[in-house]
């Protein structure tokens, strides 16, 4: 009976060893994937941050090109005006 409870307490023991190498490995692999996580993260706001800069040189330069497109639209009705005067004139 002795032999039996020693042998159960050898198995109780395999088995404790065994859980507490698990639980390390899960640890480390939880941190990993949380580490992993955090990059992913990282990156994708960079990405974020990355494109928004994009957008707004863009529209930078869409509105210099439409303040340009309004000059030059006001000038070619100011010649247009002019070549009707002297066509008129004429």
């Amino acid at each position: 009976m002795i032999e039996r409870g020693e042998q159960f307490q050898e198995w109780l023991d395999d088995d404790r060893r065994d859980l507490e190498s698990i639980r390390a490995d899960s640890d480390v692999r939880f941190q990993t994937l949380i580490d992993e996580g955090r990059a992913d993260r990282k990156a994708a706001n960079d990405k974020f941050e990355s494109l928004q800069s994009e957008i707004r040189q863009n529209q930078r330069l869409l509105l210099s090109g439409q303040e340009r497109l309004d000059t030059v639209l006001t000038e070619v009705l100011s010649l247009s005006r002019r070549v009707q005067a002297v066509e008129d004139a004429a």
